[in-house]
């Protein structure tokens, strides 16, 4: 059975926010703020998402991709994630019990070791 998930990736001022997972899947890993989609829609669950981790709330979000992993032998993808970008949101970064924020500039973002676990998640 496919995990449906997002990624939502906020870029502004030439910077991108990134969180490092505390706790759950991709401990320790640099990635965007998303997670799983309960019954909702894909764009609630990825605002959703933002807001559970770093307590900002995304607006305008745009559907930009779709990432799919397959991690067994099996034809059906393990995770399918909806990719969702803003340069707009509500309210002020903050760590939680689940991820620290941090913005990137979009130059350094190149040189950040990237992470074994999952092609988008990057290790600091």
């Amino acid at each position: 059975m496919t995990t449906i998930a997002t990624l939502c990736y906020i870029i502004r001022d030439n910077k991108i926010l990134l969180i490092k997972k505390k706790k759950g899947l991709g401990v320790g890993v640099w990635n965007g703020p998303g997670g799983t989609v309960g019954n909702e829609d894909i764009s609630f669950a990825a605002s959703r998402e933002t807001y559970e981790e770093i307590k900002i709330v995304p607006a305008e979000i745009k559907k930009v991709g779709d990432l799919e992993f397959y991690f067994g032998q099996e034809n059906e993808a393990d995770w399918h994630i909806h990719v969702f970008v803003t340069d707009e949101f509500d309210g002020i970064e903050k760590e939680t019990e689940v991820a620290v924020p941090s913005g990137l500039k979009l130059t350094e973002f190149p040189t950040v070791r990237c992470g074994q676990m999952m092609s988008s998640g990057c290790r600091s």
